[in-house]
C-alpha cells in the first residue's frame, strides 16, 4: 500500500507543469499544482549583439560567463555578474565555422570553450585571451 501511495504522489508531482522543488505539500484528495509565484515573470535583460536567430546558449561551468551561438555561426562569449544580473560581452567569433554550429560545452575550468559543426571540425576557444 505504501508503494502505492508513494508512486501516486511522483505521479502528481511529474504531472505539475511548474513543479519546484519547493513545493512540499503533497495530498491524494487533490491534484497538486506548484505556485507560479516563484517562476521567472520579469525580463531584466535584452542582450542584442547577435544579428541572427540565437540557436544555443550555454552557461560556464562557473557561471560567471555564458556562449551563445547564432544561425550565422557567430559565437559570443559573455562575462555574466549573477549580482546585478548583467551580462557583457567578452568575445564575438564571426564566422566561427564553415557550417552550422551544433554543440557547445565549456572546459571543466571555464578557459576553453569547444564547439562542433557540420563543417565536421572540432574547434577549441580560449575564452582567456580570445
Amino acid at each position: 500500500m505504501e508503494k502505492i501511495i508513494k508512486e501516486a504522489l511522483l505521479f502528481q508531482i511529474l504531472q505539475c507543469p511548474m513543479h519546484s522543488e519547493f513545493c512540499t505539500n503533497y495530498s491524494l484528495n487533490e491534484d497538486h499544482i506548484c505556485s507560479d509565484d516563484r517562476m521567472p515573470n520579469k525580463c531584466v535583460s535584452i542582450l542584442k549583439e547577435h544579428n541572427e536567430e540565437v540557436w544555443i546558449v550555454k552557461f560556464s561551468r562557473g557561471g560567471n560567463m555564458f556562449s551563445t551561438v547564432a544561425k550565422n555561426r557567430t559565437i559570443i562569449i559573455w562575462n555574466f555578474d549573477l549580482q546585478e544580473i548583467k551580462a557583457k560581452l567578452k568575445f564575438k567569433i564571426n564566422n566561427a565555422h564553415d557550417k552550422d554550429i551544433f554543440y557547445i560545452d565549456w572546459s571543466f575550468d571555464d578557459t576553453i570553450l569547444l564547439s562542433t559543426s557540420a563543417d565536421k571540425n572540432i574547434k577549441l576557444w580560449c575564452t582567456v585571451t580570445g
